[in-house]
């Protein structure tokens, strides 16, 4: 199916040509699926322009209307003070619902912005009850402010609500204290209504070396902001050879000698001038940082929801399954895989699948009825992304899962897993999700990641539904013949062994929602003596790191096997067989055995002390519900 995305360029006949190099950057990196449409707003540009336009047609197939505009129109915005370098066809942006009537949705760019991705990362941003959504700018005086050469426009519900007035009375009202030109207008009348866009690469504002909003070498979109572009005599921009690459796939472009005077004849003029000018920026720190961030630190891989999928395992959970089908497609970042694992359903799974009509979604149907473990491996086999969510029918996602999920593996180097936050519920309770406009996440090595996963409440934070694995690490645990030994609890075992030599990135944002029914597995199923027997010893040897973790394991076994005695119930034995056996085996210690003879209370007062070190994650609901079943 060809994705449609409409693009938005503002300019006039002496910015049309850099407004070429924008399109021919779009064109070069577009996907075969995407139609690109071109809607370039100008007060009057020349038919030669325009046939010189046509010919980046040799690159990708594309479409173009060119709208002009009346300058009259725009004399009342003459009023407002701003900077030099700022064109008066800036002003056009804040009229684009009604010059753009005829389309809802577009994305805007500024003249002086090159792509390095498919535009569909953007498009296909979800905006609903948002006007637009934005990077946040490199100078944001608040959280939530945005730059405005990169902007998705909700054309569409701005036409509703009469955006392009507010626009207009707000520039008459605070003429005299705009400083900022229409970035300001647009970000103070729709404060709250613009959704920020995490990933920082989707509009890296890059200026002199050491001005830049975000740091990297793989820039998605680079924005050159302020008076000295990469075209001008004097220029000091950063990515500037980004520029000229895409400059020679146009018609404007320049000769071998003419580029090289361009490149490196004027750079080195410019940077002589500036350090003329400013000898002093040799005592700035952000210089030195700057150069520690260019060329000595390791830069994140590029990722998208193309090296995302998301696996449902399911059986006879109808209803539910169409939930967590709904929760997954209404992430706000579209395009990643989605296979349904049907473990033996007594109903056509695929009914369920086809009311959706997304050609995203799959079904994997097993030939009989498999276990647990061997159905999670089934389903990890099929997974070909490079990051695989593997959850369970009857539990639901936050719409931006995916988002923060990418954003975190994006902005982290070596990820292995990533942890979501997650939130117990039951089916009486209604899902009342909140958007966030800023992600709060820690780092966890090896060390600190298994420890929480032994001292992790049952239901709660670290269940390996919600957790995010790298494809290689999540079919290398499975091999693990531990997960076979521990059975029904084998999936902890599964956690432990999926980070390797990389870091846990645990996201305290809640973002997974797992269902509390009566139904639940974990509630139908029982444990023999043998699976937490062997739970524990895997876990004794994994902790047998340092002291901190020696000492996690002393204090907590004892819990942990009265936790998981609790929650399963056992199959074949009472709770004492159970503490004998396990103290006979090593998996309870003498500390752990003299806890259990005395009935916990050194361990309940040793909880109580250890509380914010070992279990800094609050446990309690969220209280993000309202009484009736999942909404969106």
């Amino acid at each position: 199916m060809m994705n449609n995305i409409n693009v938005c360029l503002i300019c006039d006949e002496n910015y049309f040509k850099f407004a070429s190099v924008t399109v021919a950057s779009i064109l070069k990196n577009a996907k075969d699926d995407e139609n690109l449409f071109f809607h370039i707003v100008n007060d009057g540009i020349s038919e030669n322009s325009k046939l010189k336009l046509s010919a980046l047609n040799k690159i990708k197939k594309f479409k173009v209307r060119f709208i002009e505009v009346n300058k009259k129109d725009f004399e009342i915005f003459k009023q407002i003070k701003t900077f030099k370098h700022v064109s008066d066809a800036t002003w056009y942006r804040l009229k684009l619902p009604s010059i753009l009537n005829d389309i809802d949705k577009v994305i805007y760019l500024d003249c002086d912005v090159i792509v390095n991705v498919p535009l569909s990362v953007l498009f296909n941003i979800d905006l609903k009850d948002y006007y637009l959504a934005g990077v946040s700018d490199i100078d944001a005086p608040y959280s939530g402010y945005v730059n405005a050469g990169v902007l998705v426009f909700n054309l569409d519900l701005m036409r509703k609500n009469n955006i392009e007035d507010k626009f207009l009375n707000f520039a008459l009202n605070k003429k005299d204290k705009i400083t900022l030109a229409d970035q300001e207008i647009i970000n103070e009348t729709l404060k709250n209504k613009i959704k920020l866009i995490f990933d920082k690469s989707l509009n890296v504002q890059s200026g002199i070396f050491y001005k830049r909003s975000y740091f990297t070498r793989h820039p998605k979109i680079i924005h050159y902001i302020g008076k000295y572009k990469p075209w001008s005599r004097v220029s000091l921009c950063y990515y500037k050879k980004n520029y000229f690459e895409y400059l020679g796939l146009t018609p404007w472009k320049k000769g071998k000698f003419e580029l090289f005077i361009q490149k490196y004849i004027i750079e080195f003029l410019s940077y002589l001038k500036f350090i003329v000018k400013k000898p002093s920026f040799f005592l700035n720190p952000k210089f030195y940082a700057a150069i520690y961030k260019t060329y000595f630190r390791q830069d994140c891989t590029y990722f998208s929801a193309d090296d995302f999928e998301v696996l449902i395992l399911t059986k006879n959970r109808k209803k539910f399954l169409s939930e967590a089908i709904k929760s997954v497609l209404y992430q706000t970042v579209k395009g990643f895989k989605i296979t349904v694992v049907d473990n033996g359903s007594d109903y056509d799974v695929n009914e369920v699948i086809n009311k959706y009509e997304n050609s995203n979604i799959k079904c994997f149907k097993q030939n009989k009825q498999v276990d647990v473990t061997e159905n999670i491996k089934t389903a990890a086999e099929l997974a070909d992304r490079n990051y695989v969510l593997i959850m369970h029918d009857d539990d639901i996602l936050h719409p931006q899962f995916v988002e923060c999920v990418l954003y975190a593996i994006q902005n982290n180097n070596n990820v292995d897993v990533v942890c979501p936050k997650t939130v117990e519920f039951n089916s009486r309770e209604k899902i009342k999700t909140k958007h966030y406009d800023k992600i709060k996440y820690q780092v966890l090595d090896r060390e600190k990641f298994i420890s929480k996963i032994f001292i992790n409440k049952i239901g709660s934070n670290f269940v390996f539904p919600s957790v995010v694995y790298k494809k290689e690490n999540i079919k290398n645990a499975l091999s693990d013949i531990e997960i076979k030994k521990a059975g029904t609890i084998g999936d902890n075992v599964i956690m432990a062994d999926a980070l390797t030599k990389g870091v846990c990135v645990y996201i305290e944002n809640p973002l997974y929602y797992y269902r509390n029914h009566k139904n639940q597995e974990s509630k139908v199923l029982k444990l023999y003596n043998s699976e937490i027997i062997s739970f524990l010893l895997f876990f004794k040897e994994k902790l047998n790191l340092n002291l901190y973790t020696k000492t996690v394991f002393n204090i907590f076994s004892y819990y942990r096997l009265i936790q998981l005695y609790k929650h399963f119930g056992l199959y074949n034995s009472s709770l004492f067989e159970l503490k004998e056996q396990a103290y006979k085996c090593g998996a309870l210690n003498d500390w752990g055995y003299a806890m259990f003879e005395t009935y916990g209370l050194p361990f309940r007062f040793l909880n109580y002390l250890f509380k914010r070190k070992f279990q800094n994650v609050s446990h309690k609901k969220e209280s993000l519900y309202v009484k009736g079943g999942f909404t969106q």
